[in-house]
C-alpha cells in the first residue's frame, strides 16, 4: 500500500520546495498603502516568529536549522542551530522553541519543547511525541472518503486513501507561552497539547475534520505529488481516481499556530490536509478549559500564522494566498500582498511584524507601524 501524502504542514517543516498548492480564492477587499520597514534580509524558510517585549524579534528559519535574533535596529544574530520549529520569546527573558525533526534531522530530542538560554544551550522540557504515543488524542478520528461509492474507496484503498484514524505522528509547529505553562500547535496530532511548568503534557483540544468536495483539480494536484521522482514506468496512470471525483473527502485539521486572545481564548489557524483547496484554511477559537473548538473565521488558502492583538484584532499568515489578512473586531476583512508570507506576530504597541519569502534565501521580516483602512 502506498503511503497517504503527507499534510502540508508536516512537509512544510522538512521540504522547502513545496510552493505550489493552487490558485487562491479571490482577496478580500484591500486596504490602502501600507508601507512596511525591511527589518531583515536573507531569511530561509522563516515560518515563525516572535516579538520580545523590548521589541526584539526571534525567527526561527526552519530551512536553514537555526533561530535567528533581529534587534530593533536590524542587527542580527544566531541564537541556536538545530531543527527549530516555533518559537515565543514573551517568556520573563527565556526562549521556549519547538524540536520538530526527527533525529536524522540534527534535533537531539525531536518533537519535543525545550527553553533556549542566552548562549543557545537548549533544555527540554516535555515531549509531545511521548504525549502522542501514550494518548493519541485524534485516534477517534475518520479521516479519508468516508462513505464514497465502492470504486472510488476500491481505488483510494490501494492508495492509503481510504477510511483511516489518526495515527500516531508527532510536529510540535508552533508554541505558545501562557502563564508558566507551554501550549502547542502539534500539525500532526492534530491537536492543541500543554506542557506544565513540571512538564506534565495533556491534550488541550482536538480539532474537527474537515470535509472537502475532491475535484478534478486536486485529483490531478494528487497524481502529480505521487508521480513525482518516480520512474515513468511506476508513475500513476492519468485516470487514477477519477471515480473519485465529486466525492467528500474528510481531511486532517492540521493546526499550525496557536495565540491567546485578550479573553484567554485560544485562536487557532488551520491548513487542512489533503486535498488543500484553496480557501478551506481556518481560524478557531478554542476554550482552554473545555477544550471546545469553534470554526471562528473561514476562506483562507494556506493558514500557517495567526496572531492576536490586544483590542481583538486578528492577522493571519495565507502562504498559498500569497497574503497577510487583517480581521477587525467588528469582522470587517482586509488585506495586503505579500510574497510566500510565513509567520506573523504583533507587538505590545500594535506594530505588525510578518516574514515573507519562505520558499528562497532571500526571506525578510518587515514591520508596519499602522495599518491604513
Amino acid at each position: 500500500m502506498t503511503a497517504r501524502p503527507r499534510t502540508w504542514a508536516v512537509a512544510l517543516a522538512c521540504a522547502p520546495a513545496l510552493a505550489l498548492a493552487g490558485p487562491a480564492l479571490a482577496a478580500p477587499a484591500r486596504s490602502g498603502p501600507v508601507e512596511p520597514e525591511v527589518l531583515a534580509e536573507g531569511l530561509v524558510g522563516a515560518l515563525s516568529l516572535s516579538v520580545a517585549r523590548d521589541g526584539t524579534a526571534y525567527v526561527a528559519e526552519q530551512f536553514a536549522g537555526r533561530l535567528t535574533e533581529v534587534s530593533a535596529d536590524g542587527a542580527t544574530r544566531t541564537v541556536t542551530q538545530g531543527a527549530v520549529g516555533g518559537v515565543d520569546a514573551t517568556g520573563r527573558g527565556t526562549l521556549t522553541v519547538t524540536l520538530s525533526a526527527p533525529p536524522e534531522g540534527g534535533s537531539p530530542a525531536p518533537f519535543s519543547v525545550a527553553r533556549v538560554d542566552s548562549r543557545g544551550g537548549q533544555k527540554v522540557l516535555g515531549s509531545l511525541i511521548d504525549h502522542e504515543t501514550a494518548t493519541n488524542p485524534d485516534g477517534g478520528a475518520v479521516y479519508g472518503f468516508v462513505g464514497a461509492s465502492e470504486a472510488c474507496l476500491g481505488e483510494a484503498g490501494a492508495l492509503g486513501l481510504g477510511p483511516y484514524t489518526g495515527i500516531v505522528e508527532s510536529n510540535p509547529y508552533k508554541v505558545l507561552v501562557d502563564g508558566g505553562a507551554r501550549v502547542v500547535a502539534d500539525a500532526a496530532a492534530n491537536a492543541i497539547v500543554r506542557v506544565s511548568a513540571g512538564g506534565r503534557t495533556s491534550t488541550v483540544a482536538v480539532l474537527p475534520p474537515v470535509e472537502v468536495e475532491f475535484g478534478e483539480e486536486q485529483r490531478q494536484g494528487l497524481i502529480a505529488q505521487f508521480n513525482e521522482g518516480v520512474p515513468p514506468e511506476q508513475q500513476l496512470p492519468p485516470e487514477t481516481l477519477a471515480g473519485c471525483v465529486g466525492e467528500t473527502f474528510t481531511g486532517e485539521p492540521v493546526p499550525t499556530d496557536v495565540e491567546r486572545g485578550p479573553d484567554g481564548t485560544y485562536y487557532v489557524s488551520s491548513l487542512p490536509g489533503f486535498p488543500e483547496a484553496p480557501g478551506t484554511g481556518a481560524v478557531y477559537r478554542v476554550d482552554p478549559r473545555t477544550g471546545e473548538a469553534e470554526r471562528w473565521a473561514e476562506g483562507f488558502s494556506g493558514a500557517v500564522d495567526v496572531a492576536v492583538a490586544d483590542d481583538g484584532t486578528v492577522y493571519v499568515v495565507e502562504l498559498f494566498g500569497g497574503q497577510l489578512t487583517r480581521i477587525a473586531p467588528d469582522g470587517g476583512r482586509s488585506s495586503v500582498p505579500l510574497d510566500s508570507p510565513g509567520a506573523v506576530e504583533v507587538d505590545r504597541r500594535g506594530a505588525v511584524y510578518v516574514t515573507t519569502g519562505v520558499f528562497g534565501p532571500g526571506g525578510q521580516l518587515l514591520r508596519y507601524s499602522s495599518w491604513a483602512g
